[in-house]
């Protein structure tokens, strides 16, 4: 079901065709999401089949990251204090 799903994107959003232009041509936002899910398909449904996948990879983007606290600056006449969002 999933192959049909992507085979009718595919028709959908056919690649562009070529302007004479040296280079590769542009690909549109949409056919670039459908490569992307045509070729990493089984990426893509893990979490379907395996639970302890997570849906996103919010957790392991915030553990590599660095903590970067913001500084806080007097305010300018005229200005209230702020605390920023962390």
């Amino acid at each position: 079901k999933y192959d049909a799903i992507i085979a009718a994107g595919h028709a959908a959003n056919p690649p562009v065709a070529p302007s004479g232009r040296r280079g590769r041509p542009k690909r549109t936002k949409a056919h670039n999401l459908l490569l992307r899910l045509d070729n990493y398909a089984d990426d893509v449904l893990r979490f379907a089949t395996d639970f302890t996948v997570p849906f996103d990879n919010n957790l392991s983007e915030r553990d590599v990251s660095t903590f970067s606290p913001t500084r806080r600056r007097p305010p300018r006449p005229g200005e209230r204090w702020r605390f920023p969002v962390t």
